[in-house]
């Protein structure tokens, strides 16, 4: 009866575990100089869900402000720029450029106010 017991324990301390990992954790938010900040620490740190496999041609972009600290996950639709009916460049500076290298998975790009512009990081 004891083995039957340790059995059950085992089973449901593996699906707390993989549920507790596949979940979010909303930003803890703290008020900080320049707004609000999300509060990390050795118990605690926001997440978001691992995303799910998007149609060709759409990506995920997340935001975040000082107004609105965490992220905000929206899908992006990637546009044809040889189609000169849309007018999309107005705001664009032409000095912005990001290669897609398509052997790798993933990109994580971050940057921070003390960084001029993106630090490429690559993960797989």
């Amino acid at each position: 009866m004891q083995n039957e017991y340790n059995i059950v324990f085992i089973c449901l301390a593996a699906f707390m575990v993989n549920l507790a990992t596949t979940q979010d954790n909303p930003c803890a938010k703290r008020m900080a100089v320049a707004g609000y900040v999300c509060v990390c620490n050795e118990t605690y740190c926001d997440t978001v869900e691992r995303p799910s496999q998007l149609p060709r041609g759409q990506y995920y972009y997340y935001m975040t402000s000082e107004d609105s600290p965490g992220f905000t996950k929206t899908v992006g639709t990637f546009i044809n720029s040889t189609d000169t009916s849309l007018n999309v460049n107005k705001n664009i500076s032409s000095d912005v450029y990001i290669h897609i290298n398509s052997s790798i998975q993933y990109y994580y790009y971050m940057t921070s106010e003390d960084s001029p512009g993106f630090t490429k990081t690559v993960g797989t």
